[in-house]
């Protein structure tokens, strides 16, 4: 076990419940902290975590000691995203996977964990939102209806543009078959047009729908469009979906 605990790059660490102090902590605390383990064994939890996140640990520790029932297993264990206190006054996101033991009696003994720093996918999950806001900001500004769905034609993301245009809204409309929101038929006929999804499903390429299209909107408003399907792909080349973009050109 102790060959395990000073190699890893988690912080494996044992605090004693009745005083919060540290009873053990591996060396890579001083990597996540600035402490030296000797250092931290001065400190109580409440001392390694940023006020909000102590409030959170004391809660669970709460909870966790007072849904204990007699004949209960004798560990609880909870996992927890907690901001801890460097030397150097900054912070570190760590994830905590804590145990909380029970003496014979039922009392609470000793809190056994593993710390990890998450600062990377904390990182991670930021740019990713950011970059997903940047794209709802695109969808909603730009003047073209756009309509995305997943592999089996269920709708996905519904832009402003395309609300006006079919008279549903996003809240509506995700989960609905395609042909239940983007309801097109033939100018000519009035029959209903073969479904973009899967049109461009059995292509998988970008696909121009025909010149004659109709979109007949919730409320029954048919407006002439210009539109395309186009697959769209992961990273590794499969098709997860398709995004479909539309403008009204009944004026044209």
């Amino acid at each position: 076990f102790r060959f395990i605990s000073e190699h890893v790059e988690d912080v494996i660490w044992t605090a004693d419940i009745a005083t919060g102090k540290f009873t053990y902590l591996s060396p890579s605390v001083q990597k996540l902290r600035g402490y030296s383990p000797e250092e931290c064994m001065q400190q109580t939890i409440a001392d390694a975590l940023l006020p909000h996140s102590l409030e959170t640990a004391n809660a669970m520790l709460a909870n966790a000691i007072g849904s204990r029932k007699p004949g209960d297993d004798s560990v609880f264990r909870f996992l927890a995203q907690l901001d801890q206190r460097r030397k150097d006054g900054s912070s570190v996101p760590t994830e905590v996977a804590c145990s909380l033991i029970f003496d014979e009696q039922g009392r609470p003994l000793r809190l056994i964990g593993v710390t990890r720093d998450i600062t990377e996918r904390k990182q991670a999950e930021e740019a990713l939102g950011a970059e997903k806001e940047r794209l709802a900001t695109t969808l909603r500004s730009i003047g073209d209806g756009v309509i995305t769905t997943d592999v089996q034609g269920n709708v996905v993301i519904v832009n402003r543009a395309a609300e006006e245009l079919t008279g549903w809204t996003q809240t509506d409309a995700i989960g609905h078959p395609l042909e239940e929101v983007f309801c097109i038929v033939d100018e000519t006929t009035g029959a209903p047009c073969e479904n973009p999804v899967a049109n461009v499903l059995s292509r998988r390429e970008v696909t121009e729908m025909d010149s004659r299209t109709v979109l007949v909107s919730r409320d029954g408003t048919r407006r002439n469009i210009a539109d395309s399907g186009s697959p769209i792909l992961n990273a590794d080349g499969g098709i997860i979906g398709v995004v479909l973009v539309f403008r009204d050109v009944t004026e044209k």
